[in-house]
């Protein structure tokens, strides 16, 4: 019998394992509809795997759910923190995920000691006034500290979750710094944007330092809220964009080396281990690292490549460790845009480099644009239900963009290590300075045409759960005949529209 779906085992068990942690939340909150659709959806998984025969795949399929499911259990008992007195001398080391916004500062403690006491957890303190502390800075104060709920307002607090924060802290008294002792990437990472500032003016220091690292702390509000409405606030975040530039880049210069895949592997893989370290190790900069880890391997053993297995491997290891990620936005995009790249890329190039009247579009545009409409497929519910608002403009800026912002932070990335050998190489900023200055009018003037902005919309979980399986079901990864996958996708597209229309009129 044909196969239903284009099978991946590890694509699949991904989507499991997420899915799971996604509706366990409903699950544990007894909510009856989610349930029903929960269980429907396993059925007709499982019934799916049947009529294909794949026994076994089935039974992982069930076993990643369980884990998903268990997983999300296990955190959320341990994201559970026990109350200290009403004021106690707290000591701690300010981190380097620390942050500045206007005249607050989100201070970050590790090493935290409680009367004394050494707690694994970090403690979370917000400031008013003018910053004074630094990454690095060991200090001392009374204050009171309030467990953090993992779950306010039924949201998962990711933020919290990310930085191993605990528990709030409200100063009680003035604060003591006792010293000042950096890591190794808070050294480098301070480093760099010293010679940033230097060498370009601050609002694109901030902006280069973002793109090198993923901190957009020092970036102000408004040229965020400028980069964010007009779509391009990707590159503001590390991720798979600047990890394979990095990668061909660093495969390039090997070649040019002649140094031979193995080689390759090794080198490309502790650059890369090293950079994911300076940048936290955030979701997406990892998941980009398995995946290029994967392309490299693949390639020196002599084996085929699949897309869609390195990224759910790269899901289930990510998951496996940190489950309550499924919940970050910055997980949901990365993960998002790249699927969506992988499963409807080939078809929307195929579709534009469709002739017209004797005219085909050109390669050169057909491409980045078939990537750049693919991978918003999956992430636009989520940008809409997250962010104020996106400009439909944005696949017109980011076709003009990419292209500059490649030249950018490649020059960027190699220029900046350079400066530290010869004062020299700081001219190479220049032209990423020039560029930046360029992309930043570009967002601003976007950001302005408030006729092309979607406004904020609210998207529940069962209409998520809707516009996900009408985009599984349009995919090429669906291998039902054309007449059942016409009548499947316009059920699924009825019932998402009819969804998000009640909830925006509640």
């Amino acid at each position: 019998m044909k196969n239903i779906i284009n099978y991946r085992p590890m694509f699949y068990c991904f989507l499991a394992l997420l899915g799971s942690i996604l509706f366990a939340k409903h699950i544990f909150q007894s909510n009856w509809l989610l349930i029903a659709i929960f269980i429907l959806i396993v059925i007709c998984a499982t019934t799916a795997f049947i009529i294909s025969k794949k026994f076994i795949a089935g039974l992982f399929l069930l076993l990643s759910i369980c884990v998903g499911i268990g997983g999300y259990a296990l955190e959320m008992s341990a994201f559970s923190p026990e109350p200290f007195h009403s004021t106690s001398q707290l000591e701690g080391r300010v981190n380097g995920s620390s942050s500045t916004y206007g005249n607050i500062q989100y201070i970050i403690l590790e090493n935290v000691k409680v009367d004394g006491e050494s707690i694994s957890e970090n403690v979370q303190l917000k400031l008013y006034g003018a910053p004074y502390l630094s990454v690095g800075d060991k200090i001392s104060l009374v204050a009171s500290l309030t467990p953090i709920k993992a779950l306010d307002d039924g949201d998962v607090q990711t933020y919290a979750y990310k930085n191993n924060c605990y528990y709030n802290a409200t100063k009680k008294s003035d604060i003591t710094i006792l010293g000042n002792s950096k890591t190794l990437s808070e050294k480098v990472q301070c480093a760099v944007k010293e010679k940033l500032l230097q060498n370009m003016n601050e609002d694109n220091a901030n902006l280069a330092y973002a793109m090198l690292f993923g901190d957009k702390s020092d970036i102000s509000y408004e040229i965020k809220s400028a980069y964010r409405t007009s779509g391009i606030a990707h590159i503001l975040a590390v991720s798979g964009l600047h990890i394979g530039l990095i990668v061909c880049a660093l495969t390039w210069i090997l070649k040019k080396c002649k140094a031979n895949n193995w080689l390759t592997l090794v080198i490309v893989t502790a650059i890369l281990i090293f950079y994911s370290y300076l940048c936290n190790f955030t979701p997406s900069v990892v998941r980009a690292t398995i995946m290029s880890f994967c392309v490299l391997f693949t390639k020196a053993i002599n084996r085929r490549y699949d897309s869609l297995s390195a990224v759910g491997l790269a899901g289930i290891l990510i998951l496996l460790f940190r489950p309550l990620y499924a919940f970050d936005i910055g997980f949901q995009l990365s993960f998002g845009c790249v699927i969506g790249i992988i499963i409807f890329g080939k078809s929307v190039y195929r579709f534009l480099r469709t002739p017209i009247k004797k005219f085909t579009l050109p390669k050169c545009i057909a491409g980045p644009l078939a990537t750049t409409i693919s991978s918003q497929f999956l992430i636009l519910p989520i940008l809409l239900s997250n962010f104020e608002g996106v400009s439909f403009l944005t696949l017109f800026i980011n076709l003009l963009i990419l292209p500059i912002f490649t030249i950018a932070f490649v020059i960027t990335f190699f220029a900046t290590p350079l400066i530290f050998i010869s004062d020299i190489f700081a001219r190479l900023l220049w032209l990423p300075n020039l560029l930046m200055n360029f992309i930043g009018t570009c967002a601003q003037f976007v950001s302005s045409q408030t006729w092309s902005i979607i406004p904020h919309y609210k998207f529940a979980f069962a209409s998520f759960v809707c516009f996900f399986a009408f985009m599984f079901v349009c995919s090429r990864i669906f291998l039902a005949n054309k007449k059942v996958k016409i009548i499947t996708s316009l059920s699924l597209a009825c019932s998402t529209v009819l969804l998000i229309g009640l909830l925006q009129l509640s």
